[in-house]
């Protein structure tokens, strides 16, 4: 069919045809960006979450680093002041789930992979995770 004899509708639809053809390279790009965007926001949002979570833990720490057996002399005023057994045992742990966070955020920070970090912040309570709003 000569191109003179085609009708607008034709033509339309050749042009449309030919165009979806092409469209090939644009959609494939189309769909990584998609997925490298969803995943760019998975990581980030645990580099949120680990970043809380461990100013949580640092003030956790702080916050029970400080002896729980206090010995007084006879005016009142303390005079040796140390930690039970339990204490160490708290502060050890939590010592440790800190530098396990820490580690694993700084890893994940500086490019290397996220696995850690998100096993680490699924270990456990998540008190620095970030609720939406």
């Amino acid at each position: 069919m000569a191109e003179d004899t085609k009708t607008p509708q034709q033509l339309v639809q050749e042009r449309i045809t030919e165009r979806v053809g092409g469209l090939t390279v644009a959609l494939q790009a189309s769909v990584v960006d998609h997925y490298v965007a969803k995943e760019e926001k998975r990581r980030a949002d645990l580099l949120l979450r680990g970043y809380d979570k461990v100013n949580s833990l640092t003030a956790e720490l702080a916050k029970i680093n400080k002896p729980d057996l206090v010995g007084f002399d006879a005016n009142g005023q303390p005079v040796s002041q140390n930690y039970s057994q339990a204490k160490i045992a708290e502060m050890k742990k939590a010592r440790e789930k800190l530098q396990k966070l820490t580690a694993a955020f700084e890893q994940a920070f500086g490019g290397g992979p996220f696995e850690p970090l998100e096993k680490a912040l699924q270990g456990g309570d998540d008190a620095g995770e970030r609720k939406p709003v």
